[in-house]
């Protein structure tokens, strides 16, 4: 057994109440193997001592490559685990089980922005208390702030083995410790009698006040009605008519009766005072005359008095004494009632006893089979304790895998909520770009090709010579100006080939892919997932810096299109030209044959 977990280590006395608040394990008990743990609890089972929690070490080393593993902890708050002193470092797994990567913040706005506000969520607690969980519920307050469950010095013989002695001694003080707890249990028990009694005292004084209460209630009535009475006399006292003549007469007697008596009464003062002095004299006399006497006299008339007195409190006894008989009578009848009650009861509960004493021998019976049963029970329970410590083991590792597992999705999501702002923020700026439809600024591409035109040959300098030449002759040249003007005509069409050519070639150059799309291109899935991050940036940095250097003129294709308009309405006009010539080349060769022709006939 090392010791209680809170006495293994020490905090700074700034970080008291958050290491109270935030490790629920301190009270816990820290031994070697979960064996001791077993043990530890057997022993408290057979000596009825109560229950504890033990941390065995042997389970805890799987903690041990985590906790030494650096941290990086938002706004550089330290790890409540990281600010502990321990004296032997093999419990140091037994605080990170109980601690985790719990952090402490100075106050409530900062632990609120680190454990919820960021991409991964902590277990932070401030230094007031206040513990705030990653699932978003937080707990603290109270009047009163948990503290002094961790020291700031390590207890000196915590983690060192007891001797025998120390061992015996400690259980002869346990012993003594019990034997006190009995008598407390004991006392506890004459107590509750006294509480029994009280609490029955308590109910016949409330009944007692209840009547009271009531009698209290019947006085307020009566005060009530005698205060309505008291109202109606009042109003009949105001509407009582008083006669004024009267009353002044009646006023002006008084006033005479009083002077009369002011008057008598000072005339009597005069006759007191002459009395006053007579008496004394007289009494002077009978004090000599009958002094005795007189005293014996006055005895006897306070005696009478007194005696009088206690007829008058004898009478008042009786009467109480009387009272109370009848309230007593009253009492003996119905204890005399609830006695017959009492003995009716006594003997169904006799009849009761009997049916429980048959029923305890069975239910002891039962109690036996019962405790035979327990037997078997506790032994599978340890068997389902080691599989329960098994599947615990099980479960804490699937939760570590678990939270791993979450945060790293909790920093997916982040990311790709972060992506999906940045491509909508793109696909904005996207449709922002005006892309120039170049599909109009194809040149006209159906041009007929010209019609080769004969050149004629005019024979200059005829003379009378050649006019007399004959027939055959004539023909002869005719044939030799046709070679010519196909000759000439087999040059005129290489021209025109060629011409048309190069219009072809000019209109292939406009007719560009990039102008039959009015939408901007998107790649396809497949070529997205092909394309590499670091290329695409490298191709986007070339891009931009090309775009810079270019410093293209838009203005240019408006004017572009303006000539290119007056191009087409060229390319139309030479069109018609070119038909018209067309229709008198055609003309002009029928013309040609039919005169050959009328000349050979002629011939």
């Amino acid at each position: 057994i090392r010791y209680i977990q809170g006495d293994l280590a020490a905090i700074d006395e700034k970080y008291d109440v958050a290491i109270s608040t935030a490790c629920g394990p301190l009270d816990n008990i820290v031994v070697d193997t979960i064996d001791t743990a077993q043990q530890c609890v057997t022993f408290l089972k057979k000596r009825n001592l109560g229950q504890a929690t033990f941390i065995g070490l042997d389970k805890m080393t799987k903690f041990a490559e985590t906790m030494r593993q650096p941290l990086e902890t938002p706004e550089n708050v330290p790890r409540l685990f990281d600010l502990i002193r321990v004296e032997d470092e093999s419990v140091l797994p037994a605080f990170y089980f109980a601690l985790r990567d719990t952090l402490v913040a100075p106050n409530l706005d900062q632990a609120t922005r680190i454990a919820l506000q960021g991409r991964v969520r902590w277990r932070v607690v401030t230094l007031q208390g206040q513990l705030l969980d990653p699932s978003g519920t937080m707990s603290g307050g109270g009047n009163k702030q948990m503290k002094g469950r961790m020291g700031s010095s390590v207890v000196a013989h915590a983690g060192t083995d007891m001797k025998r002695e120390d061992i015996e001694k400690l259980d002869k003080k346990m012993e003594q410790l019990s034997q006190q707890l009995n008598a407390k249990r004991q006392k506890r028990l004459e107590l509750e009698k006294n509480l029994d009694q009280i609490s029955r005292d308590s109910q016949k004084l409330k009944v007692l006040i209840d009547k009271t209460a009531t009698e209290l209630e019947a006085s307020n009535q009566e005060e009530s009605i005698i205060n309505k009475q008291i109202a109606n006399q009042e109003k009949v006292l105001r509407n009582t008519v008083i006669d004024e003549n009267e009353k002044k007469r009646l006023q002006k007697r008084v006033d005479e009766l009083i002077k009369e008596y002011d008057h008598v009464y000072q005339s009597g003062e005069e006759i007191r005072a002459k009395v006053a002095k007579y008496h004394e004299k007289i009494m002077e006399i009978s004090d000599r005359l009958v002094g005795s006497v007189q005293k014996q006299l006055d005895e006897c008339r306070n005696d009478l008095e007194n005696c009088r007195k206690n007829i008058t409190k004898s009478n008042v006894s009786v009467k109480t004494a009387q009272r109370n008989l009848r309230k007593t009578e009253e009492q003996i009848e119905k204890c005399q009632q609830e006695l017959k009650e009492s003995e009716v009861t006594k003997q169904t509960l006799k009849d009761k006893r009997k049916k429980l004493e048959t029923e305890g021998v069975k239910v002891m019976d039962a109690f036996e089979r019962a405790k035979e049963n327990a037997k078997k029970l506790e032994e599978d329970c340890i068997a389902v304790k080691k599989a329960l410590d098994s599947a615990e083991e099980l479960e804490q590792q699937l939760s570590k895998t678990a939270m791993d597992k979450k945060q790293r999705l909790e920093t997916s999501e982040s990311a790709l909520k972060e992506q999906t702002h940045k491509l909508n923020h793109w696909r904005k700026e996207i449709k922002k770009l005006k892309l120039n439809d170049l599909r109009d600024l194809k040149p006209i591409s159906n041009v007929k090709k010209a019609t080769p035109v004969k050149k004629v040959k005019r024979r200059k300098g005829k003379t009378q010579k050649d006019n007399e030449n004959s027939p055959s002759d004539d023909l002869e040249n005719e044939n030799k100006e046709e070679i010519d003007d196909s000759n000439s005509d087999g040059d005129d069409d290489d021209d025109l080939e060629q011409n048309s050519a190069a219009e072809e070639d000019q209109q292939e150059t406009c007719s560009d892919s990039r102008f039959d799309e009015v939408d901007l291109p998107t790649p396809e899935e497949n070529a997205l997932r092909k394309m590499q991050e670091k290329s695409i940036v490298v191709t986007l940095t070339v891009d931009e810096d090309n775009l810079k250097s270019m410093k293209p003129n838009l203005g240019a294709i408006d004017d572009f299109r303006k000539k290119l308009e007056k191009y087409n309405a060229c390319v139309q006009d030479l069109e018609e030209v070119t038909t018209f010539r067309d229709k008198v080349r055609l003309k002009y060769d029928e013309f040609r044959k039919r005169r050959l022709t009328e000349f050979m006939t002629g011939f």
